[in-house]
């Protein structure tokens, strides 16, 4: 407006117009920038992606092209700090980056002359450390954009859920917008649902449907939809992960999770897909699993492997090529969980290994690590699913979330034979909470309850030798988060002992699901060492107590380690040594059977 005004004062003055039709002209563009600036309003967004440690970006649209300026801050109401991106336009991406890393900020949208929204609902938090323990909570919705009743009643019912607690990721599993997944589409049945209460404070981490390419074989081809347009995605491992260099999939860390995002549907360069295993899809895919080195790695796609809802995978071509042909790829690389859409069911497996049939083909015993329903919640048969890298078959729980939106009939044969639990009835959402090496996942139905659970650890069921260096104050932990039952009657997750002799200790879960085991050695509790003089000027007296009567090895050796004297005592006379020593210290180490003991002595040579 400035410059503009300068502008116009110079032609007026070349061309010697008169003040007051100067001043008509000032108040004219007076008039037209405050219409400018006061018509403006938000179309879509705000919404949020790419949240790294240090970075996020934060998009938004409006009605007019203006600049675009984001204020933001660890405070509401006390924003702080600003970016403004000079160009003008009505698509709005704003990257924040030097950011402070696991922090909340609260923000504000807009242009230099007017701010758009800002309010205590407007925030973000930037990634934890790569490898941080710390919970984070992940939503997982799919076949959602219909702005449909029960897509609505499925985000309330989240909203109830999940009350005030931040939700670190928000995951899209296709068909994002109906029907033909246009831009219209996506402001109307997925921003026009999400942007007032979730989208503005939830980072989105989307992967497409066929919906998303309009169910159309051009689009397919081409990828000319609003899908790539709408998002902002990481194609070149800003956010971790193996640079895939497209926007079509794409892979993530946050704390100790590894995401990885695929297209299902999408054709790739030679036309392959995602089941064609040598695609260039999968060749980054594998590349990418080769490199992670996270605990926890979860993938999601639209197309699912396993299905008896509004999709069959024993009868549709695309579904059983996903899982006779991706599903060995991503047992090989011990991925824990795979999220699904497409079919309007939600459909949980067990935890499955070796399993590439047809439903009726499923033997529980041996396609099926564990038969429990993994609830654990001490109904029958109900123990968590345990995962453990060393084991050379390594599970993975497949979930079909794809009734957020969409809800439909089920196929012949449903529910499918592999499935721990199935609904076509109720629509809901999954929330998951991964906690060091815990996961625990709820279907929140679109009628506030939670209809299925299942949880999932790592590394846990532990037996640990340990040789006690100390007479007191060994600290043991249970493997696990949760609850505990200790031999020693204690129920916190550590104790401190002090054995005077050799224990086993033992700690379990209060479903007696989980147990850890301690086998403690305490190596010196048969004897006691007293040398005298010590500090000695001539020679050492070793008195040795011990209720055994064998002999004992004495060793002595010098600060370094290394060996200056070798000798058999007995425990019932005193031992000397030392008359030939220099001046130092000396290390004395007694050994009787398996038990050893040490004991420093000075030797300080006055004469």
């Amino acid at each position: 407006m400035h410059s503009r005004l300068c502008l116009w004062l110079t032609i007026c003055a070349k061309s010697k117009i008169t003040f007051f039709a100067m001043k008509y002209i000032f108040y004219l563009l007076f008039i037209l920038s405050s219409y400018h600036s006061y018509s403006q309003s938000v179309t879509r967004g705000p919404y949020l992606n790419v949240a790294t440690e240090n970075s996020i970006i934060i998009r938004w649209k409006t009605n007019t092209a203006t600049d675009s300026k984001v204020s933001f801050g660890t405070t509401a109401g006390k924003l702080d700090r600003s970016i403004i991106v000079d160009s003008l336009t009505s698509e709005h991406i704003v990257q924040l980056s030097g950011l402070a890393t696991n922090t909340k900020y609260y923000y504000s949208i807009g242009s230099t002359s007017q701010t758009l929204q800002g309010d205590t609902d407007n925030y973000f938090k930037t990634a934890p450390a790569v490898g941080s323990n710390q919970k984070v909570r992940i939503l997982a919705m799919g076949d959602m954009g219909n702005n449909s009743t029960n897509q609505k009643s499925v985000r309330d019912a989240y909203i109830s859920y999940n009350k005030n607690s931040l939700t670190d990721i928000w995951m899209l599993l296709g068909d994002n917008a109906y029907e033909k997944g246009t831009e219209s589409n996506y402001n109307t049945n997925f921003f026009g649902v999400y942007q007032q209460k979730i989208s503005k404070n939830h980072v989105l981490w989307p992967a497409p449907g066929n919906h998303d390419y309009a169910d159309n074989a051009s689009r397919q081809a081409d990828h000319n939809i609003a899908y790539y347009n709408v998002f902002s995605l990481p194609a070149n491992a800003e956010a971790g992960g193996v640079a895939s260099n497209t926007e079509a999939y794409y892979s993530y860390n946050y704390a100790n999770i590894h995401f990885v995002s695929l297209d299902s549907y999408g054709w790739e360069s030679g036309s392959t897909r995602l089941y064609d295993t040598l695609g260039a899809q999968v060749k980054w895919l594998k590349q990418d699993l080769a490199a992670n080195t996270q605990p926890w790695t979860v993938v999601y796609f639209h197309h699912p492997p396993f299905t008896k809802g509004s999709h069959d995978s024993d009868a549709e071509p695309e579904l059983i090529k996903m899982r006779q042909n991706l599903v060995r790829i991503l047992e090989r690389f011990k991925v824990d969980l795979v999220l699904n859409g497409h079919s309007h069911s939600y459909e949980r497996s067990y935890l499955l290994n070796g399993f590439y049939g047809s439903s009726a083909t499923f033997n529980e015993s041996t396609d099926a690590l564990n038969s429990a329903s993994g609830k654990y919640d001490g109904t029958n048969n109900s123990c968590l699913y345990i995962k453990n890298l060393t084991e050379a078959r390594n599970g993975i729980v497949y979930a079909v979330v794809g009734s957020s939106g969409k809800l439909d009939e089920s196929s012949p044969g449903y529910p499918h034979k592999a499935m721990s639990y199935s609904n076509i009835t109720v629509g809901g959402a999954l929330v998951i909470e991964i906690e060091n090496n815990r996961l625990d996942a709820k279907w929140i139905g679109s009628d506030g309850v939670v209809h299925d659970n299942f949880t999932m650890m790592k590394q846990v069921n532990k037996v640990t030798d340990t040789t006690a260096l100390t007479a007191s104050g060994i600290t043991l932990t249970a493997s696990w988060i949760g609850s505990y039952k200790w031999s020693t009657g204690e129920t916190t997750r550590s104790i401190t002992i002090s054995p005077s002799a050799n224990t086993v200790y033992t700690v379990k879960d209060n479903l007696n699901c989980l147990a850890d085991k301690f086998n403690i050695t305490v190596p010196y509790q048969n004897f006691k060492l007293k040398a005298t003089p010590n500090p000695a000027s001539t020679e050492f007296v070793l008195k040795i107590e011990s209720p055994e009567t064998s002999n004992v090895n004495i060793l002595v050796t010098d600060i370094h380690g290394r060996k200056v004297h070798h000798g058999i005592g007995t425990v019932s006379q005193n031992y000397t040594f030392g008359r030939n020593f220099l001046s130092g210290v000396y290390i004395v180490h007694v050994s009787q059977g398996k038990n050893v003991q040490t004991l420093k002595v000075v030797k300080n040579n006055l004469e």
